[in-house]
C-alpha cells in the first residue's frame, strides 16, 4: 500500500480507466461515509482526488478500496495526497 504521505482528508487515485468521470467515482467512494468531493485531472486521465470530511473516514475509504478492481485491468491505486 501507497501511504507516503501523512494521513489526511484527501486522496490521491491512480489506476482509473480513460472514460472515468466524476458520477462513477462517487458512486464507488460514497460506500464510506463522509464523502465530500471528488475531482478530476482532466489534463491527466487516470487520476483523480477524493476528499473526505476527516482523516478518519479518507482512511477507512483507503483501506477498504486501495486494489479494488474499477473495471476490467483497472485497479485503483490510493494513497493520501500531499498537503
Amino acid at each position: 500500500m501507497q501511504t507516503s504521505n501523512p494521513p489526511s482528508a484527501l486522496l490521491f487515485i491512480e489506476g482509473l480507466p480513460p472514460n472515468t468521470n466524476t458520477q462513477m467515482m462517487s458512486l464507488v467512494f460514497n460506500q464510506y461515509l463522509g464523502l465530500v468531493d471528488v475531482r478530476m485531472v482532466d489534463a491527466k486521465p487516470g487520476i483523480a482526488f477524493v476528499e473526505y470530511d476527516s482523516e478518519p473516514s479518507a482512511t477507512t475509504a483507503l483501506n477498504g478500496l486501495n486494489g479494488f478492481q474499477i473495471a476490467p485491468g483497472f485497479n485503483l491505486v490510493i494513497s493520501y495526497a500531499k498537503s
